[in-house]
């Protein structure tokens, strides 16, 4: 007989557990949930005109980049295309898909600190980092954020524009010997 009540004495906290294990399983089933497929049983959606980059495009993922949220972009770069420095009000998670991405920090343009980055490569920005940047080459980036998404150019006067990417831009930096 003692065995049992020493046994029931933990029967409460069984049946907390089970509560909450079917609790969780209960949202579960009924929280939206995005799976990733194989790309040829998945319609993409169409990719749109910019925004504001004249000859870029975009197209949206999950969310809604204007509205608060989450969201998830595609945005399709045209070789060539300079972006002055600018900077974000909230924080930006960017991987680069396609292309040469070519950024550099700062509040004015400065060749000198300019980092490239390929494909596969991961980029954080933290809300309000000024940077700068230009691509070699199509460039495609995935973009996960939290909005609304607002863009502020440092000067006002500088706006984006396309200088097709010279050959040499194109090749890896080698050290001097």
């Amino acid at each position: 007989m003692k065995q049992l009540l020493r046994r029931a004495q933990y029967l409460p906290l069984l049946i907390g557990c089970l509560t909450a294990k079917i609790a969780v399983a209960q949202v579960l089933s009924q929280s939206p949930v995005r799976m990733t497929v194989p790309r040829d049983s998945v319609q993409m959606p169409a990719w749109q005109p910019h925004p504001t980059l004249k000859g870029a495009a975009s197209m949206t993922l999950a969310g809604d980049r204007t509205k608060p949220g989450m969201f998830t972009i595609r945005v399709k770069y045209p070789d060539g295309l300079h972006i002055p420095p600018h900077k974000h009000i909230l924080e930006l998670h960017s991987t680069v898909l396609q292309g040469m991405l070519c950024v550099g920090l700062g509040e004015t343009w400065d060749s000198t600190k300019i980092q490239r980055i390929m494909p596969g490569q991961f980029m954080y920005f933290a809300p309000g980092v000024s940077h700068f940047e230009y691509t070699v080459g199509e460039t495609i980036l995935q973009i996960s954020g939290i909005g609304p998404m607002q863009t502020t150019f440092n000067d006002t006067t500088q706006k984006p524009f396309v200088q097709p990417t010279l050959p040499s831009l194109t090749q890896p930096r080698t050290k001097s010997k």
